[in-house]
Order: C-alpha cells, then structure tokens, then sequence
C-alpha cells in the first residue's frame, strides 16, 4: 500500500489499529483525507490527533458561510494555483498541532463567530506533516461534491494525495524545488 485515505466520521480507535497506523505511516505509508472524513476521525484519540496534526471542532455559520482561502506558502500542492477569493460552503474551525506546516487559512471574521469577539480569526485548513519516513496531507473543504468538483480544491487535493503517497516511479517531487 502507497497511500491511506481516511473517509471516516468520529468513532473509535482501539490501541491497537492506531499504533499498526502509526507504525506503517512512520514506514512510508501515506496518510491523507479531506473534511470531517478526516479531522473528525476517532477525535478521542490523542495518538491519531497528533499523526493526523489537527481535528474538526466546529463549522460557525453552517452549509452556507462566504469566505476565502488564502494560501501561506509556496509547495508542490499549491504551486501555480492561487487563493480562492469567495467560496461558500463549510468553513471549519479546526484545532491544529503547531508541528503541521499550515499551506492554506481561512478568517472567521470577528462579526461572524462567537470566539472572535475582539479579532478575527485565521485558521488553517489545508496542512501537511511528516511522520517518520510517512506523510500526512489535508484539506478542509469537501461537504459535497460541488466544492470538490472546484479546480482549485480539485488541484490542491490530488496534488496532496500525491505528495503523501509513498515513493513513486511517477514522484514529480523527483529534482524539483519542492522536494519536502
């Protein structure tokens, strides 16, 4: 296996499956999802929360929240792509391990949620980590199919699936200035 992909909405972990995940991604194998697929996986489990670097807490605002995505860095996943200005979906509030490298944020605006009161908030939604020789790639937006259907999310999320896959005779990281 080159690659996990997590579509998975709470639940549990026993010790066991996480420690076989967490040895076979600290091997090579890649870990990647998109939305509550993934961040809101087996969220009482403190040992998936620090391989997967983050988890969903909340969508302020609902199904229908206008906002923008905003890129933070330069990486394979992102290159020639760009922000999305307007896109009205889910917007999640995850919490986030400092130990990810945060590709994309979105701002919940001070007005719009409840934490916010004197600030607006910017987020991460889109972030990539190792783990051992393994990668972990994910990416917020994904309540239907309609905003997986958008180019750029389309863009941003193969190109995740692929950086997190385990070495490839395809690997376009291969003598590219994007190697991590």
């Amino acid at each position: 296996m080159d690659l996990l992909i997590i579509n998975w909405t709470r639940g549990e972990l026993p010790d066991e499956p996480l420690q076989n995940v967490t040895q076979a991604v600290a091997e090579g194998l890649g870990l990647a999802g998109v939305h509550g697929g993934f961040a809101s996986a087996f969220q009482a489990s403190k040992g998936w929360l620090f391989l997967t670097g983050g988890c969903f807490l909340a969508h302020p605002g609902g199904l229908e929240t206008t906002y923008s995505i905003d890129l933070t860095t330069d990486h394979y996943i992102t290159a020639n792509t760009q922000s999305i200005p307007q896109l009205t979906t889910e917007q999640y509030y995850c919490l986030v391990d400092p130990a990810v490298t945060v590709l994309a944020t979105s701002t919940f605006a001070a007005k719009d949620h409840p934490n916010a009161a004197n600030q607006d908030v910017i987020l991460p939604m889109m972030w990539i980590k190792k783990w051992g020789k393994g990668r972990v790639f994910f990416q917020s937006v994904g309540h239907s199919l309609k905003e997986l259907e958008e180019p750029t999310i389309q863009t941003w999320t193969k190109r995740g699936f692929l950086w997190a896959t385990r070495d490839t005779l395809a690997d376009p990281l291969k003598n590219s200035q994007y190697s991590e």
